[in-house]
Order: structure tokens, then C-alpha cells, then sequence
């Protein structure tokens, strides 16, 4: 996988996107169709070192699983993801996302993508 300068990717679907891209929030799933955050930061994002956040449009982190949340975040290896709770019977907020993540020099950087409703 090829990083941008800042060592952060924004993935959905196997699509890389750039930072600023815009996507549809009915594309965001799960698990492994989850929107990815990808770091080149070998130790991160789980375990021991669980850096990095989705922050939703207001500037607020987006939270865990809950049954009270549209959106929620988890991490893996490399990596954080934004999932859509198609379970909720809230509706997710639509606009400019951003991912904070550490790199490989320990910096944290951001990349965002505007997430709208519909396709």
C-alpha cells in the first residue's frame, strides 16, 4: 500500500481516498467496510498503543460502540475505523470528518473526507 507524505491513508472498500475526497455515508459499513484510517506507524493503533481518533464534523471524537450511536469507532493494527451502525435508529451526521493518527515519527497528523447522505 502506498502512503501519502504524512503517512496517512483514508481506505472504504478497498478505494484509497485522498484527503478532502467526499463519500457517501450509505457506502460506510462495518468490520472490514468500515471507513479505515491506515498510519504507517508499525505500532499503532491497538494493544499497547491505542492512539488516534475519528472526530466528527463538530469537533466532538466519535465514541465507541454503543446503541446509542450512529457512528461508532474501533482500532486495529495500522489502522482506526469509522463504522456506521445500520442498526441505529439515529442518522448519522453528514459533513467533514477527520482521522487524528500518529506516524512513524510519532506525530500526530489529520486527513479528512466529507462524508454526505445518499449516494
Amino acid at each position: 500500500m502506498n502512503f501519502i507524505d504524512v503517512g496517512l491513508t483514508l481506505e472504504l472498500n478497498g478505494v484509497e481516498y485522498a484527503s478532502g475526497s467526499t463519500i457517501s455515508i450509505e457506502d460506510i459499513g462495518e468490520g472490514n467496510n468500515a471507513l479505515l484510517c491506515r498510519t504507517d506507524r508499525t505500532d499503532c493503533c491497538n494493544g499497547a498503543n491505542r492512539n488516534g481518533e475519528f472526530i466528527y464534523p463538530n469537533n466532538v471524537a466519535v465514541g465507541v460502540m454503543s446503541a446509542n450511536e450512529a457512528m461508532y469507532r474501533n482500532r486495529g493494527v495500522q489502522m482506526i475505523r469509522l463504522n456506521r451502525n445500520k442498526n441505529s435508529p439515529l442518522t448519522p451526521p453528514t459533513g467533514l470528518y477527520r482521522c487524528v493518527i500518529p506516524d512513524s515519527n510519532d506525530v500526530p497528523q489529520s486527513i479528512s473526507i466529507n462524508i454526505i447522505a445518499g449516494k
